[in-house]
């Protein structure tokens, strides 16, 4: 969108003296205008003229008053396309704009992924995308290119999070994870997962419930879950993990595929593992 309140037109449309001597080369109002219209978009948002739908006409007054023109209505420029095609070409070799291609794709992907494998959130990422497009003068493609790009990048990190914490556990780890979907008769609840079981409310601090607390304990740390298959993982990706898992009832980690199950169970129980004996202490200071 393009900004129109006075702040963001002084910050992302003004122009400096070198700017205005590139405009004045031009020599009809309607192009010296169209000219700086299309410099001033490629800045910001970043999209080329021919992408923009309107121009709020305070944003062609503004630029209009920096040049010395009158207000010329953006229709009127370009009447040809070879103009249009001319200015953006004229502002590449000025100013070093490059067109999206292969080579860029490679780079914001690379940016993104690196992104990814520490925070997924996806607005996150459009804003980190935008300003490296920005900063790196990309002209921006469209939006749907934009957001296939960061769908690539977040599933690539994804996955490759969810091989590397796959592979690192034993087939029996894997069995005892896969157990923990299943109901099992002998815990305290009858017709409840064991998952289900270790993600109970622990309920009111007594000494009834700091067993029940060491009792959970205890039963994820047969698991042998070591901490070390996640500490190489940023902090932040984990705890976006770790609360996506906790949302998942038991039956629904059973249609995932395996990689993913798996990883995200790991996560799961190990930092329930934490918080479990977190409460355990506050349990202990409370009763003492």
């Amino acid at each position: 969108k393009i900004p129109e309140d006075e702040l963001s037109l002084a910050r992302y449309y003004t122009f400096s003296k070198y700017d205005l001597e590139i405009i004045q080369r031009h020599r009809r109002d309607e192009n010296k205008i169209g000219f700086a219209l299309q410099l001033a978009v490629l800045r910001y948002p970043g999209w080329p003229y021919s992408y923009i739908n309107s121009i709020p006409k305070i944003v062609i007054s503004y630029i209009a008053k920096q040049i010395g023109t009158g207000i010329v209505p953006a229709r009127r420029y370009p009447q040809r396309d070879n103009t249009l095609w001319q200015h953006m070409k004229e502002i590449k070799e000025e100013y070093g704009f490059i067109s999206f291609g292969e080579v860029e794709h490679k780079k914001v992907f690379n940016y993104i992924y690196k992104l990814s494998l520490e925070n997924e959130d996806t607005l996150y990422l459009f804003d980190e995308c935008l300003n490296f497009f920005r900063k790196n003068k990309i002209i921006l493609p469209g939006i749907t290119t934009i957001e296939n790009l960061i769908w690539e990048a977040k599933n690539e990190a994804e996955k490759i999070l969810f091989n590397t914490l796959n592979s690192s556990l034993s087939e029996e780890q894997k069995e005892k994870l896969n157990s923990t979907l299943l109901v099992q008769p002998n815990i305290e609840e009858r017709s409840r997962t064991t998952l289900g079981w270790l993600k109970t409310p622990t309920g009111f601090p007594s000494p009834e419930t700091f067993l029940k607390l060491a009792d959970k304990i205890e039963y994820i740390k047969d698991l042998h879950l070591d901490i070390s298959l996640v500490q190489h993982f940023h902090s932040n990706r984990l705890l976006q993990l770790y609360r996506m898992a906790t949302r998942y009832e038991p039956y629904a980690f059973r249609d995932f595929k395996e990689n993913k199950r798996y990883a995200l169970l790991t996560i799961l129980l190990i930092n329930l593992s934490k918080d479990l004996i977190d409460k355990a202490f506050e349990v202990h200071d409370r009763q003492m």
